[in-house]
């Protein structure tokens, strides 16, 4: 639940959530998450339904190579869902490699913030693993999510007994609230969101959306500025002032740091793209060279840092702290320099 706090008082005051009618299409909303799935939920997703055929409305993979099955739902979401995602997970039981890899180049051409190469390596690109996952290791099982705005008690009744059973079944629910004229969107990832403070989030690694072409880091260098582009411009909004942003060059590394010292900003004169949001920088290490920059690899940060990140995502995950940063563009510094 949601709460407006009265300045005036010590009293609260509780926003109802409203339903997601106001979109025409529940495609309205599947496209919303499967924006998000790689952004928010650290997952690969590789196949959305068609018009008109009995499937689920995302697929994706997790890093163990199991198949993650979404269904959505505008309105309250019913035990009748239940069976419907089942049906979907038997249809599905059977997919081999080569089954979902073909869907994934399908899907990947519709898309252009999936990684290339094949399955597998995109799949290791993802999760940063060491090495691809067999072909074997592929839909080894299958994770359930009904994402709706309410469910009622049939549908927890049978999603504890489906549980109960083995079945690895979830109910993930998403609210809308209606605050000053304006709609905010609220989904709730599992197995749990984790909050912090974002003063205390100082380190936030940014990629630099390298298949865009070299001209996205060129344009980052040459004004010294942190951006996003098109359906993920809205990445700049995590950036707060006085963040270190590491820029991430895909299939590179690390490749310059610096101090963000604005708020979110739009270019509409930056005609390579249809939109570009971006916070302006000031560099703690040398400004990039786009066509040969230094860099430092992702297993050499892992070794640095002692672990890893999420380096599928646009704004890479963990974030860095405080201490995490220093030690970073120090170690920068030094190689640069």
């Amino acid at each position: 639940m949601l709460y407006r706090i009265i300045k005036d008082g010590d009293s609260f005051e509780s926003l109802e959530p409203q339903p997601f009618t106001h979109l025409p299409l529940e495609k309205d909303l599947e496209n919303l998450l499967a924006d998000q799935l790689m952004e928010s939920l650290e997952l690969l997703p590789f196949f959305q339904e068609r018009a008109r055929q009995e499937e689920a409305d995302i697929y994706a993979l997790n890093k163990n190579g199991d198949i993650v099955i979404f269904e959505l739902k505008r309105a309250t979401v019913g035990g009748d869902a239940v069976h419907q995602v089942l049906r979907y997970a038997d249809q599905s039981a059977d997919w081999n490699y080569s089954t979902i890899a073909k869907k994934f180049e399908t899907y990947r051409g519709q898309r252009d913030n999936l990684p290339s190469g094949s399955l597998a390596e995109a799949h290791q690109e993802t999760f940063e693993l060491d090495e691809p996952l067999a072909e074997s290791s592929f839909n080894k099982d299958q994770h359930l999510i009904l994402v709706g705005y309410a469910g009622n008690t049939d549908l927890a009744k049978k999603v504890d007994y489906w549980k109960g059973k083995g079945l690895k079944i979830d109910f993930v629910p998403y609210r809308i609230f209606e605050i000053a004229d304006e709609s905010y969107f609220e989904f709730f990832s599992l197995p749990y969101d984790l909050h912090q403070n974002p003063a205390h989030l100082k380190g936030v690694i940014f990629d630099t959306c390298l298949m865009n072409g070299n001209w996205s880091l060129e344009y980052m260098a040459r004004n010294s500025r942190v951006a996003a582009y098109n359906e993920q411009d809205g990445c700049v909004y995590r950036l707060n002032k006085n963040d270190t942003v590491f820029l991430y060059h895909k299939g590179v590394g690390i490749v310059a740091a610096g101090r963000v010292t604005s708020a979110v900003k739009d270019d509409p004169d930056f005609d390579a793209v249809d939109t570009t949001k971006y916070c302006d920088l000031e560099w703690l290490t040398p400004v990039p060279n786009p066509d040969n920059p230094q860099h430092i690899s992702a297993r050499e940060i892992r070794k640095l840092l002692g672990h890893g990140f999420f380096w599928a995502r646009t704004v890479k995950t963990p974030y860095l702290t405080r201490e995490e940063s220093e030690t970073l563009v120090a170690e920068m510094n030094r190689r640069f320099n």
